[in-house]
This record gives structure tokens, C-alpha cells and sequence, in this order.
């Protein structure tokens, strides 16, 4: 069950167009990134049953979102 404003402002981020997927990230100071650090192809259209491919993974994510916190504090 969702209590409160800060609860329904979650839910109804959550059903918005803003989530692109899972993992989706969010953080202080307006940080939002899906599936952070990982770079894919994808193998067909996700629509008719096409996969995502890993291509790689970087840490520097971490490093902008520290930033982004540190920054609005």
C-alpha cells in the first residue's frame, strides 16, 4: 500500500514515460539513468522478440551521480 505524497509521487513516477526499463536508477539531485554504466545492441526489434546484447560496462556512472550529489548539496 502507498502512504503519503512522497508515496503516490513515486507510484506515479514509476507508470510515467520517464521509466525506460529495469534496472531503472534514480537519485538526489535529479539523477535518472536506465541500466547504468551498460551499453547494448540489440540482436532484432524488442517487439517481435529481439534481445539486448551486452556490449560493455563502465563505472563512471558512479562517478557522475556522486558529482551530481555532492553538486546540489
Amino acid at each position: 500500500m502507498v502512504n503519503g505524497t512522497a508515496g503516490l509521487r513515486a507510484v506515479a513516477t514509476a507508470e510515467g514515460p520517464r521509466i525506460q526499463g529495469s534496472p531503472y536508477f534514480f537519485a538526489a539531485g535529479g539523477y535518472a539513468s536506465h541500466n547504468p554504466g551498460a551499453t547494448f545492441t540489440w540482436r532484432g526489434s524488442p517487439y517481435e522478440g529481439g534481445l539486448p546484447r551486452p556490449d560493455d560496462y563502465s563505472t563512471a556512472w558512479a562517478d557522475e551521480l556522486l558529482d551530481t550529489i555532492h553538486r546540489d548539496q
